[in-house]
């Protein structure tokens, strides 16, 4: 375990922290602590510190935010290929426009890319995947070609 740094041996943890709150450099949070308290402690030090308490931070948000991801991705894809169902049915539409199709057909590649990159798919998956749909799509508007 190492050592406590002199913040924490004098307990300054939140003196430290509030300056650097308040816009204070770690140069002069290192002058502040000398004249107002008569403690030198450098500002590598300070600088020090405050990267460690903001990569702890960083780690506790990062997990928060993760747990709230677990929590809430089942329900955010379940809309999504909800979503996704709909417009595919948009699509199937005869009298919209090809304009109108392909900017729906457009729409349904960006939500299965939303699925495929929030349920953990690779990107070699998602490039095999829009690949094939392109070739869909691609066969359907020459189909409608023919047709029209």
């Amino acid at each position: 375990m190492p050592r406590p740094s002199k913040i924490e041996q004098y307990e300054l943890e939140d003196y430290v922290l509030k300056k650097y709150a308040e816009g204070m450099s770690s140069n002069k949070i290192s002058k502040a602590l000398k004249e107002e308290k008569r403690i030198s402690i450098s500002k590598t030090a300070i600088a020090n510190f405050l990267k460690t308490v903001r990569e702890e931070r960083a780690e506790i948000s990062k997990a928060i935010v993760q747990e709230h991801i677990q929590k809430t991705i089942p329900d955010d894809l379940q809309k999504l290929d909800e979503m996704n169902e709909e417009l595919f049915k948009w699509f199937r539409d005869p009298e919209l426009s090809k304009q109108a199709k392909l900017q729906v057909y457009d729409r349904l590649l960006r939500g299965i890319d939303l699925k495929l990159k929030n349920s953990g798919a690779g990107a070699t998956t998602l490039k095999t995947f829009s690949k094939l749909l392109q070739n869909v799509g691609d066969s359907i508007n020459e189909q409608r070609t023919i047709s029209w």
